[in-house]
């Protein structure tokens, strides 16, 4: 939503402040006793984000550098936005999956296997 609201020059102080806000709920809503027991999509989305956080982490500058180069962010129309977002979304994702498929699940065993075996 911030991304939509104000680009992030403008933004950059205060949604800090709301970033942390929603860590601290998501964190307080974690510590609550589970209702449900039945798990839908977006519990699974969060699940698999959550999985995949590190790859994310470490490489989602790498996809919007490259949207950044192919689509100047001030020369962008408003309309080209939001599929431009959904586009760094799901490449992010595509990305992240692949560095934990084929570098860092591989690598984390052979370090397990080698170092800790032992």
């Amino acid at each position: 939503m911030l991304y939509l609201y104000a680009p992030i020059k403008q933004a950059s102080t205060w949604s800090m402040s709301v970033f942390a806000i929603l860590a601290a709920i998501l964190l307080w809503v974690y510590d609550q006793p589970r209702v449900l027991k039945k798990t839908n999509k977006l519990t699974q989305a969060c699940v698999w984000l959550g999985q995949h956080s590190y790859e994310l982490y470490l490489f989602h500058l790498i996809v919007l550098g490259l949207i950044k180069v192919m689509s100047l962010p001030a020369e962008t129309p408003t309309i080209f936005k939001l599929p431009l977002l959904l586009l760094y979304l799901f490449v992010s994702c595509v990305l992240a999956k692949l560095i934990e498929r084929y570098y860092s699940s591989p690598l984390n065993h052979w370090i397990r296997d080698k170092f800790l075996t032992h």
